[in-house]
Protein backbone atom coordinates (compact mmCIF):
# COMPACT_ATOMS: atom_id res chain seq x y z
CA UNK A 1 0.00 0.00 0.00
CA UNK A 2 1.47 3.53 -1.15
CA UNK A 3 2.06 5.46 2.61
CA UNK A 4 2.13 8.93 2.40
CA UNK A 5 3.50 10.68 5.49
CA UNK A 6 3.28 14.67 6.25
CA UNK A 7 5.68 15.59 8.60
CA UNK A 8 5.07 18.37 11.40
CA UNK A 9 5.02 18.83 14.82
CA UNK A 10 1.35 18.45 16.70
CA UNK A 11 -0.37 21.41 18.40
CA UNK A 12 -2.17 24.48 17.44
CA UNK A 13 1.32 26.67 18.49
CA UNK A 14 2.47 25.22 15.17
CA UNK A 15 -0.04 24.75 13.11
CA UNK A 16 0.81 27.42 10.52
CA UNK A 17 4.56 27.49 10.63
CA UNK A 18 6.98 26.58 7.60
CA UNK A 19 7.99 23.08 9.19
CA UNK A 20 3.96 22.43 9.10
CA UNK A 21 4.23 22.53 5.63
CA UNK A 22 4.19 18.36 5.68
CA UNK A 23 0.75 18.03 7.64
CA UNK A 24 -0.97 21.05 5.31
CA UNK A 25 -0.47 19.08 2.31
CA UNK A 26 -1.58 16.00 4.36
CA UNK A 27 -4.35 17.85 5.60
CA UNK A 28 -5.39 19.09 1.62
CA UNK A 29 -4.59 15.18 0.53
CA UNK A 30 -6.77 13.50 3.17
CA UNK A 31 -9.97 16.35 2.26
CA UNK A 32 -9.48 15.50 -1.77
CA UNK A 33 -10.04 12.18 -0.70
CA UNK A 34 -12.85 12.13 1.78
CA UNK A 35 -9.93 10.72 4.50
CA UNK A 36 -10.37 11.19 8.54
CA UNK A 37 -7.68 10.98 10.71
CA UNK A 38 -7.68 8.32 13.57
CA UNK A 39 -4.84 7.64 16.75
CA UNK A 40 -2.79 4.77 15.35
CA UNK A 41 -1.40 1.85 17.30
CA UNK A 42 1.41 4.45 18.48
CA UNK A 43 2.15 7.89 17.98
CA UNK A 44 0.38 9.08 14.91
CA UNK A 45 -2.22 9.66 13.24
CA UNK A 46 -3.73 8.00 10.07
CA UNK A 47 -6.36 7.90 7.27
CA UNK A 48 -6.64 5.21 4.85
CA UNK A 49 -9.00 3.76 1.49
CA UNK A 50 -8.08 0.57 -0.31
CA UNK A 51 -5.08 2.53 -2.25
CA UNK A 52 -2.92 4.62 0.04
CA UNK A 53 -2.63 5.38 3.76
CA UNK A 54 -2.15 8.87 5.19
CA UNK A 55 -0.01 9.50 8.50
CA UNK A 56 0.71 12.23 10.52
CA UNK A 57 3.67 11.47 13.44
CA UNK A 58 2.52 13.18 16.40
CA UNK A 59 5.98 12.67 17.87
CA UNK A 60 7.48 15.88 17.03
CA UNK A 61 9.19 16.51 14.15
CA UNK A 62 12.53 15.82 15.23
CA UNK A 63 11.98 12.12 16.64
CA UNK A 64 9.53 11.38 13.40
CA UNK A 65 11.32 8.21 12.95
CA UNK A 66 9.60 6.58 16.25
CA UNK A 67 6.12 6.92 14.32
CA UNK A 68 7.05 6.03 11.40
CA UNK A 69 8.75 2.56 12.69
CA UNK A 70 6.01 2.10 14.90
CA UNK A 71 3.25 2.42 12.02
CA UNK A 72 5.34 0.46 8.93
CA UNK A 73 5.73 -2.49 11.81
CA UNK A 74 1.84 -2.78 12.64
CA UNK A 75 0.56 -2.76 9.32
CA UNK A 76 3.60 -4.38 7.89
CA UNK A 77 4.12 -1.61 5.00
CA UNK A 78 7.98 -1.46 3.15
CA UNK A 79 10.25 1.28 3.78
CA UNK A 80 9.65 1.74 -0.06
CA UNK A 81 6.30 2.38 -0.20
CA UNK A 82 6.90 5.52 2.00
CA UNK A 83 6.55 8.85 0.39
CA UNK A 84 7.90 11.45 2.74
CA UNK A 85 6.52 15.15 2.87
CA UNK A 86 8.37 17.89 4.20
CA UNK A 87 9.62 21.38 4.19
CA UNK A 88 13.62 22.50 3.24
CA UNK A 89 15.06 24.92 4.41
CA UNK A 90 17.66 25.00 1.44
CA UNK A 91 15.48 25.33 -1.63
CA UNK A 92 13.89 28.44 -2.26
CA UNK A 93 10.50 29.15 -1.23
CA UNK A 94 7.51 27.09 -3.15
CA UNK A 95 10.39 25.24 -5.24
CA UNK A 96 9.76 21.19 -4.97
CA UNK A 97 11.87 18.85 -5.86
CA UNK A 98 11.40 14.70 -5.43
CA UNK A 99 14.08 12.39 -4.96
CA UNK A 100 13.86 8.55 -3.99
CA UNK A 101 16.68 7.93 -1.89
CA UNK A 102 19.72 10.13 -0.26
CA UNK A 103 20.85 11.59 2.88
CA UNK A 104 19.12 13.64 5.46
CA UNK A 105 20.10 16.91 4.52
CA UNK A 106 20.49 18.13 7.52
CA UNK A 107 17.09 18.01 8.02
CA UNK A 108 15.60 16.72 11.88
CA UNK A 109 12.65 14.64 10.82
CA UNK A 110 14.69 12.75 7.95
CA UNK A 111 17.24 12.32 10.46
CA UNK A 112 15.29 10.31 12.71
CA UNK A 113 13.37 8.62 10.17
CA UNK A 114 16.55 7.05 8.04
CA UNK A 115 18.14 6.03 11.93
CA UNK A 116 15.15 4.34 13.21
CA UNK A 117 14.55 2.75 9.82
CA UNK A 118 17.77 2.15 9.47
CA UNK A 119 16.94 2.91 5.82
CA UNK A 120 17.44 6.24 2.73
CA UNK A 121 15.39 4.36 0.58
CA UNK A 122 12.17 5.86 0.04
CA UNK A 123 10.53 9.05 -1.68
CA UNK A 124 10.49 12.38 -0.79
CA UNK A 125 8.56 15.18 -1.51
CA UNK A 126 10.31 18.61 -0.67
CA UNK A 127 8.90 21.79 -0.44
CA UNK A 128 11.09 25.08 -0.19
CA UNK A 129 10.93 27.40 2.30
CA UNK A 130 13.60 29.98 2.40
CA UNK A 131 13.29 33.25 1.67
CA UNK A 132 15.25 36.77 1.64
CA UNK A 133 15.35 36.83 5.31
CA UNK A 134 16.39 33.40 5.86
CA UNK A 135 20.45 34.47 5.86
CA UNK A 136 19.26 36.51 9.34
CA UNK A 137 17.50 34.18 11.13
CA UNK A 138 18.69 30.97 13.21
CA UNK A 139 17.55 28.02 11.49
CA UNK A 140 15.09 26.53 14.01
CA UNK A 141 13.62 29.62 14.46
CA UNK A 142 12.99 30.11 10.86
CA UNK A 143 11.07 26.88 10.27
CA UNK A 144 9.10 27.30 13.56
CA UNK A 145 8.14 30.88 12.31
CA UNK A 146 5.00 31.85 10.45
CA UNK A 147 4.57 32.49 6.63
CA UNK A 148 5.07 35.81 5.78
CA UNK A 149 2.27 37.86 4.02
CA UNK A 150 3.65 37.18 0.54
CA UNK A 151 4.31 33.52 1.11
CA UNK A 152 0.75 33.15 3.01
CA UNK A 153 -0.79 34.24 -0.53
CA UNK A 154 0.74 31.59 -2.19
CA UNK A 155 1.21 28.92 -0.16
CA UNK A 156 -2.83 27.44 -1.44
CA UNK A 157 -1.28 27.41 -5.02
CA UNK A 158 2.08 25.51 -3.13
CA UNK A 159 -0.07 22.68 -1.25
CA UNK A 160 -2.62 22.07 -4.39
CA UNK A 161 0.47 21.31 -6.41
CA UNK A 162 1.95 19.24 -3.68
CA UNK A 163 -1.06 17.15 -3.80
CA UNK A 164 -1.04 17.03 -7.07
CA UNK A 165 2.17 15.12 -7.25
CA UNK A 166 0.85 12.89 -4.70
CA UNK A 167 -2.09 12.22 -6.45
CA UNK A 168 -0.05 11.23 -9.28
CA UNK A 169 2.24 9.01 -7.31
CA UNK A 170 -0.74 6.94 -5.85
CA UNK A 171 -2.66 6.16 -9.39
CA UNK A 172 0.93 5.52 -11.11
CA UNK A 173 4.44 5.70 -9.81
CA UNK A 174 7.29 7.92 -8.44
CA UNK A 175 8.09 8.50 -12.58
CA UNK A 176 4.77 10.47 -13.14
CA UNK A 177 5.14 12.07 -10.30
CA UNK A 178 8.15 13.56 -11.29
CA UNK A 179 7.27 14.27 -14.79
CA UNK A 180 4.38 15.83 -13.68
CA UNK A 181 6.40 18.75 -11.28
CA UNK A 182 8.82 19.15 -14.13
CA UNK A 183 6.23 19.63 -16.69
CA UNK A 184 3.93 22.10 -14.15
CA UNK A 185 6.87 23.32 -11.99
CA UNK A 186 5.26 26.55 -10.19
CA UNK A 187 6.74 29.79 -10.41
CA UNK A 188 6.43 31.73 -7.26
CA UNK A 189 8.58 35.05 -6.48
Amino acid sequence: MKTIVGLGNPGRKYSNTRHNIGFMIIDELSNRLGLKFKSGKGEYLYASNSNVMLIKPLTYMNNSGIAIKEMLQYFKILTTDLFIVFDDLDLPFGKIRIRSNGSSGGHNGLKSIIYHLNSDVFHRLKIGISNEKREFIEADKFVLGKFLKKEREALEEIITQGVDIIEKYISNDIEESINFNNKNMLNIN
